[in-house]
């Protein structure tokens, strides 16, 4: 080594130059520096990899990241369970069902008693064990529109909501109505629409 040769020439009885030049201590002291060599390796691959792993991370996240308009098309796909609780003039009405390969299938409750119903490209029918009668009324006392989510996410289309981050809740205040979203990470819970003291409470269940 150009080191060992240097100290070699300015003194021939160093210590260090006589350890270099005995056999075994020079085999000590190359494992010695091979260890720290690869140790040093060792540790800047760990480092190279923490940052690979990290960026992966946080690419993952950022991609990952679910927006309201995201959930609003997944609604809009009409795969989910639901239910709709209604209050209009003092009276509740409740539909439950589960939209599914374009069809709706479902359970009205209200003061007159509960109508099992289903919904879809033909006709709105009830059904009464295997039989099928179409019916006009399943709507009746209420606003349809309501229940609608294209007519929902179209009148509130373009206004600035209120946002609770706290409880996920985004707040559109309209001039006849005043409608509340409820969200999750990935989907929208609810949909609250309150008009002339009338409460329309969508909740969605399963969405795909």
């Amino acid at each position: 080594m150009l080191l060992i040769n240097k100290l070699k020439e300015k003194d021939s009885d160093n210590a260090l130059v006589k350890l270099w030049e005995n056999k075994r201590t020079h085999a000590l002291i190359c494992l010695v520096l091979w260890i720290i060599f690869l140790l040093l390796v060792a540790l800047l691959i760990s480092f190279s990899s923490e940052d690979v792993q990290n960026n992966s991370v946080t690419n993952e996240s950022a991609n990952d990241v679910i927006t309201i308009s995201d959930m609003k098309d997944k609604l809009l796909n009409y795969n989910f369970e639901y239910k709709y609780s209604i209050l209009v003039n003092g009276e509740k009405i409740i539909y439950t069902g589960k939209y599914q390969n374009n069809e709706n299938n479902g359970y009205k409750e209200d003061s007159l008693g509960l109508t099992k119903y289903l919904i879809n490209s033909e006709g709105i029918y009830q059904i009464n064990f295997d039989e099928k009668i179409e019916i006009v009324n399943l709507f009746d006392k209420i606003n349809q529109n309501y229940l609608s989510i294209e007519y929902i996410f179209n009148i509130i289309n373009g206004i600035e909501p209120t946002i609770n981050e706290e409880t996920n809740e985004l707040y559109y205040n309209l001039e006849n109505e005043k409608i509340i979203i409820t969200t999750n990470e990935n989907n929208i819970k609810s949909i609250n629409i309150k008009s002339n003291n009338n409460d329309y409470l969508l909740e969605f269940y399963n969405i795909l």
